[in-house]
């Protein structure tokens, strides 16, 4: 097993569909694409219905992959067998003559 701080970069998986649905509500990134434990299909119908109907709106890819594959990407246990891949995070930069300066 690696130890959590030698797996420590800077990353942009999201980890577990809170993450997830949080990235789809902020807007802030792009999903580029999600993995999902082909073993949990049926257990996370629900949520996997929900990244299908995102993904055709939004234009990500989801695959079908093993816990293995995921554990790869992850540094928890708490994903629930649903990652994704993301864009990194989109910051507006400050205009240099529109700062009012005092």
């Amino acid at each position: 097993m690696i130890k959590e701080s030698d797996r420590q970069k800077p990353s942009v998986i999201f980890e577990g569909m809170t993450s997830i649905s949080a990235v789809i509500k902020g807007g802030k990134r792009e999903i580029i694409k999600v993995l999902y434990d082909s073993s949990k299909e049926k257990s996370k119908a629900k949520e996997l219905g929900f990244l299908r109907h995102k993904s055709r709106e939004l234009g990500f890819e989801i695959i079908s992959t093993t816990a293995e594959e995921i554990d790869k990407y992850t540094t928890g246990n708490t994903h629930g067998g649903i990652i994704a891949e993301c864009t990194e995070h989109t910051v507006p930069c400050f205009e240099s003559n529109k700062i009012v300066r005092y």
